[in-house]
C-alpha cells in the first residue's frame, strides 16, 4: 500500500491529453490492450493492467474491466480501492465537461450500490478533504456525499469498525479537531513507500533473465518493457503491474521479474514493502539472430547505481498524509488582507523536499491562488519533520503539502 501510488485528486483526462504522442498512436495501444483483454479475458491482472492504461481517456471501459477483475477476484480488495478511486476523481469538481455524463453515472453507482468495501473506501477517499482543515464552500457537496457513504457502509457492513472509525474522524475534523491523517488501502498505507530504479537496482540480489519469446525473436522485435513493481517486505516481487511495452515481450519479462528478490527495505528501522519501476530492455545481436534480454533501470545500470558515492543522499517519495504526522514544528501562514478582503479562499499546494535533517530543503509550487501563494510558501520554508531513515541512513523526502486557506476558520490550516 504505497504512499502516493495515485493522485486521488488528478481530473480524468481526455483522449487527446493522454501520455502518447499521437491520436493514432493511441488507437494502435486501444487495440492491443482490448486484443490482450480478449485473449485473457479471465486474467484479473491482464484486466487490471487494461483498465489503468484507459482510466484516462475512457473511464466506463476502465470501469467495466475493473468490475470484471472483481469477478474472478472477489476477495481482493484492491479492485474495491480502484473502482472507488475511479468513481472519485469523476466527482471531485473540476472534472471535463466531456467526462461529465461519466461523473454522474458513478455517482449514482455509489449512491445504489450495495457493496459496501466500494461505498466505504469511496466514502473514505472523499473525507480525505476534511484532514487538517474545514472544507471551503464549493467542497461542501463532496463531504456532505463522503459522509453519507460512509454511513451506507456502516449500515451495510455494521461489524466493521473501520466505517466507524472515519465517521468519527471526519466529525472531528467539521468541529474543527486536527484528526490523524486517513489511511487508504489502496494508496496511502504507511507500510509501503516508492523507490527509484536506480536506488532499488542496487538492492537486487536474484535476477531471473526473461527468456525471449520466440514470435518476438523472429519477427525481430527489441525494445524495453516497463513495470510497476511491488516488492514485499521480505524483498520478493508481489506484484507486477506492466505500464508500456510491446505485447510479444512484455509475457516474458513480467514472468522473470516476478522471480526477483530484493534486499529488505528498512523505513526508520522497519521493513516496509516498496514500488519501483523496473525496465526490461530486451536486444537482438547481429550475430545469426542471437538474442539477449537484459533488466535495465532507466538511467542506469544496477552496478553504476551501486558504485554511487556513499555520502549521496537517497531521496524517497512518501505520501502527504503520512508525512503530516512526522511535523514536528509548523508555522501558520498569515492570511494575506487583500486576499481576505476579496474573500479568496483555497489551497495552495506544493511538492517539497525535505532534507535529511527534517528542514525544508526545497519547495515547487504546484497550483494555488497568486495572493495566497506568497504567504503559504514563506510558512512552509520554515517548517520542520522528524528525520526519516531508510536501511537505517537518513534520506531526503519528497512529499506534497497542502495549506488551505478558508475564511470560516479565519487562520489557514494544513492538509
Amino acid at each position: 500500500m504505497e504512499t502516493e501510488f495515485l493522485e486521488p485528486w488528478s481530473a480524468p483526462q481526455a483522449r487527446s491529453e493522454t501520455l502518447l504522442n499521437e491520436p493514432e498512436d493511441y488507437e494502435r495501444a486501444e487495440a492491443l490492450w482490448h486484443e490482450q483483454t480478449v485473449r485473457y479475458g479471465q486474467d484479473a491482472r491482464v484486466l487490471g493492467n487494461a483498465a489503468q492504461f484507459f482510466e484516462s481517456a475512457d473511464p466506463v471501459m476502465a470501469e467495466d474491466l475493473l468490475k470484471r477483475a472483481r469477478q474472478f477476484e472477489p476477495s481482493n480488495t484492491a479492485w474495491a480501492e480502484r473502482l472507488a478511486i475511479l468513481y472519485t476523481r469523476s466527482i471531485w469538481p473540476g472534472v471535463p465537461a466531456e467526462l461529465a455524463a461519466f461523473a454522474s453515472r458513478a455517482r449514482t453507482e455509489l449512491e445504489i450500490s450495495s457493496d459496501a468495501a466500494l461505498v466505504g473506501a469511496a466514502g473514505e477517499i472523499l473525507s480525505g478533504t476534511m484532514h487538517y482543515r474545514s472544507p471551503s464552500p464549493i467542497l461542501n457537496p463532496v463531504v456532505e456525499l463522503a459522509e453519507s457513504l460512509l454511513k451506507k457502509a456502516q449500515t451495510l457492513e455494521p461489524g466493521n469498525p473501520r466505517w466507524v472509525e472515519s465517521l468519527k474522524r471526519l466529525a472531528q475534523a467539521r468541529e474543527g479537531k486536527p484528526t490523524a491523517p486517513q489511511v487508504r488501502a489502496e494508496a496511502l498505507a504507511p507500510d509501503r513507500i516508492r523507490v527509484g530504479g536506480n536506488v532499488q537496482a542496487s538492492k537486487l540480489v536474484t535476477q531471473v533473465p526473461p527468456v525471449y519469446a520466440p514470435l518476438a525473436k523472429q519477427a525481430r522485435i527489441q525494445g524495453v518493457v516497463r513495470f510497476q513493481v511491488v516488492i514485499g517486505k521480505d524483498g520478493h516481487v508481489l506484484d507486477v503491474q506492466v505500464v508500456s511495452g510491446h505485447p510479444l515481450l512484455i509475457p516474458a519479462a513480467q514472468e522473470a521479474v516476478k522471480q526477483w528478490v530484493y534486499q529488505p527495505t528498512l523505513l526508520n528501522g522497519r521493513a516496509v514493502e516498496v514500488v519501483t519501476i523496473v525496465d526490461v530492455n530486451f536486444t537482438l545481436s547481429p550475430e545469426a539472430g542471437r538474442a539477449e534480454a537484459q533488466p535495465q533501470v532507466a538511467e542506469r545500470s544496477p552496478a553504476a547505481a551501486s558504485s554511487a558515492p556513499s555520502g549521496a543522499p537517497q531521496r524517497i517519495r512518501v505520501g502527504g498524509n503520512i508525512q503530516a504526522a512526522k511535523l514536528v514544528k509548523r508555522v501558520r501562514p498569515a492570511y494575506p488582507p487583500l486576499a481576505r478582503q476579496a474573500r479568496i479562499q483555497g489551497v495552495v499546494r506544493f511538492t517539497v523536499l525535505i532534507g535529511t535533517d527534517g528542514g525544508v530543503a526545497n519547495m515547487q509550487l504546484i497550483g494555488g491562488h497568486p495572493l495566497l501563494v506568497p504567504a503559504a510558501q514563506e510558512a512552509v520554508k520554515q517548517w520542520v519533520y522528524q528525520p526519516t531513515f531508510l536501511n537505517g541512513r537518513e534520506v531526503e523526502v519528497l512529499t506534497q503539502v497542502d495549506v488551505a486557506f478558508s475564511l470560516s476558520e479565519g487562520t489557514p490550516g494544513t492538509q
